[in-house]
Order: C-alpha cells, then sequence, then structure tokens
C-alpha cells in the first residue's frame, strides 16, 4: 500500500470542504437541473421536456413530448414511437443520477454542517477527540442516499 498524508479533520479543513468543494458541486448539479437561457431565450432542463416536466410558453397544448415529432409517432415506418420511447428513458435516466447526485450531496452537506454545529461546539476543534459512532450516527442520510434513488419524478 502506497504512502499517504494523514486526513486532516479539523474545524477550518471541514469549513473549506463544506463550503468549496460540497456546496460549489451542488450548486453546480442545481443549476443542471435548472432552466437556462441563451440571448435572452429560454432551454429547458432535459426533464422539462418530458410530459411530466413544466413547460413555458414555447410549448404547445396538447404538444406530445419529448419529441414533438407530429405524425412520426404513430407512423410504423419511421419508428417515432421507438424513437420517443427511447428518447424519455434516456432523459428520465438522465435526470435520476442528477436527483440521485442531488440529494446525495444535500446529505453531505447537512451531515458536516451538523457535524461542525455540534459536535466542535462540545469537542474543540480536532475531532480526534469524537467518538466515531457520533459522527456515523450524523451521516446516515449519506449512506441511505448512497443506495439509490426513490423513483420521485423531481
Amino acid at each position: 500500500m502506497a504512502d499517504s498524508a494523514p486526513v486532516n479533520l479539523d474545524k477550518a479543513w471541514l469549513e473549506n470542504f463544506l463550503n468549496t468543494d460540497v456546496r460549489l458541486f451542488l450548486g453546480e448539479i442545481k443549476k443542471i437541473m435548472a432552466d437556462g437561457t441563451v440571448g435572452g431565450e429560454v432551454i429547458p432542463t432535459l426533464y422539462n421536456l418530458l410530459p411530466a416536466g413544466e413547460h413555458g410558453a414555447g410549448v404547445l397544448p396538447g404538444a406530445a413530448l419529448p419529441l414533438t415529432i407530429g405524425g412520426m409517432l404513430k407512423d410504423g415506418e419511421t419508428n417515432g414511437a421507438n424513437l420517443d420511447k427511447a428518447i424519455t428513458e434516456l432523459i428520465t435516466a438522465v435526470h435520476t443520477v442528477y436527483k440521485d447526485q442531488k440529494l446525495l450531496f444535500e446529505s453531505i452537506e447537512d451531515g458536516l454542517e451538523e457535524t461542525l454545529e455540534k459536535l466542535f461546539k462540545t469537542q474543540g476543534e480536532n475531532l480526534e477527540k469524537i467518538d466515531g459512532e457520533k459522527l456515523l450516527d450524523i451521516f446516515s442520510d449519506v449512506d441511505q442516499n448512497l443506495a439509490g434513488s426513490g423513483g420521485d419524478d423531481d
């Protein structure tokens, strides 16, 4: 096994990790999951291309989503229904990955905040004095979220 530097789990390091790594990554995930704009025009997030998503003024009432391909949707020669189904499954899978990552990093953020708030108030500036079981209890939500999505659509 290669030699590596010991992990420094003091308060300043944890605060820096929370603010510069966890929160920045979580913010980027939230940006990806939200509608964007280019040149003043709204570009919908992938999930909002699905029938269950939120639709802006650019989506006509009754439009078949995610692809508005008209008659191709029912045309057996063009295989439009299978194309629409494949795109829907792909969008759903990508959205699920982002949703799970968002939930995971929100749990990590909550666990780190709780660590900083509770444990350092009672134990000082260094985690060496903190019982490992207390630390594991704080991060129990992270463990549950690593198991995967509960199947929610938002």
